[in-house]
């Protein structure tokens, strides 16, 4: 009886155990709200890396360095015909090109060459920066914590036509001022904007009208924004990027991190 009872408390611990493995191993994530979402986020969110270890080939790797100033070596001068430039020139181009382009006067290598297909598409997009093609970098960049200051001295002299404290008319009323800006902004994900800003404003007179002849005037405060409406959600964010009050009169969507990994994809392929 006691050998049999072992045997059936055996066999129950492997099934649960493999019971457990199999539950492991099917688990699926589930997020909350719409069901019929679910195919979409997990496939969309799902993202192939594309091979990126290749051999430098060897014009790279026989090429001298760039010429510069302090550079004074002496080439050997190579005397070459146009011809053998175009010709140079058509067998090293990496240029997707169409035949019905070829010859054609509208070609766009001579019309508008920056907009050509080339084997360079996918560092371009990647290293963009500019509204409407921005890469993956670019799009991280606006949840960068941001610092900026700035110090502004004046001084005036002013020669007086009537009297006022402290010099009599055709005396000179010297005044220096600074004004120092300084603030750290921080965008979240979901929306929000955090910022710390701490000024102070500096003023020097030689008055006798006042109690002191320099004094400091300080401040330090602290903000936070939260979209209630457009703009607000993680999703969102990550979609179309943080709400840009400076592009407030241009319609449609900015690019956020999902946008500039779809051109990213489509340029690769």
């Amino acid at each position: 009886m006691n050998t049999l009872r072992a045997m059936r408390v055996t066999g129950t611990v492997l099934s649960i155990a493999v019971l457990a493995g199999c539950w492991n191993k099917n688990h699926e994530v589930h997020y909350l709200g719409d069901a019929d979402l679910q195919f979409y986020k997990n496939k969309a969110t799902d993202i192939d890396y594309v091979e990126v270890c290749h051999t430098t080939p060897e014009t790279v790797t026989h090429t001298d360095a760039p010429r510069t100033v302090n550079d004074r070596r002496k080439d050997e001068i190579w005397d070459v015909t146009l011809i053998e430039i175009l010709h140079m020139a058509l067998t090293n181009n990496r240029i997707i090109r169409s035949s019905g382009s070829f010859m054609s006067p509208g070609n766009a290598l001579l019309t508008n060459s920056r907009g050509v297909s080339s084997v360079y598409d996918s560092a371009i997009q990647e290293s963009g920066v500019l509204f409407g093609g921005r890469g993956v970098e670019a799009a991280l960049s606006d949840f960068d914590t941001q610092f900026t200051t700035s110090i502004l001295w004046g001084r005036g002299e002013t020669i007086q036509n009537s009297p006022f404290f402290g010099g009599a008319p055709g005396s000179t009323l010297k005044q220096d001022t600074a004004n120092f800006r300084s603030g750290v902004t921080k965008q979240f994900a979901y929306g929000g904007t955090f910022g710390v800003n701490h000024n102070w404003d500096y003023n020097a007179v030689n008055s006798t009208a006042v109690l002191f002849p320099s004094s400091y005037t300080g401040q330090l405060s602290a903000n936070y924004r939260h979209p209630l409406l457009a703009g607000s959600g993680s999703e969102y964010t990550r979609i179309a990027g943080p709400v840009n009050p400076n592009f407030g009169a241009i319609t449609g969507v900015s690019q956020g991190v999902v946008i500039a990994r779809i051109n990213n994809d489509i340029t690769l392929a």
